[in-house]
């Protein structure tokens, strides 16, 4: 399913909105993965996440 097919089911849901904050410090990358891929494999799409980085990018962290 791409990003516009999503966009448009969750627009027009008559389900509540559902909020997830996500705050994390350098995290490690696989536990970060699979919070992520957790997400992204929710059933339920009408959600909207809150990503919030202190200090994540890290010259050897390989994310960008």
């Amino acid at each position: 399913m791409n990003t516009k097919t999503i966009t448009k089911r969750c627009m027009e849901t008559d389900k509540p909105l559902i909020s997830i904050l996500m705050a994390v410090y350098e995290p490690r990358m696989d536990w970060l993965k699979a919070q992520l891929g957790s997400l992204v494999a929710q059933t339920y799409l009408n959600l909207c996440l809150h990503f919030r980085a202190d200090c994540l990018l890290r010259r050897n962290s390989g994310l960008r």
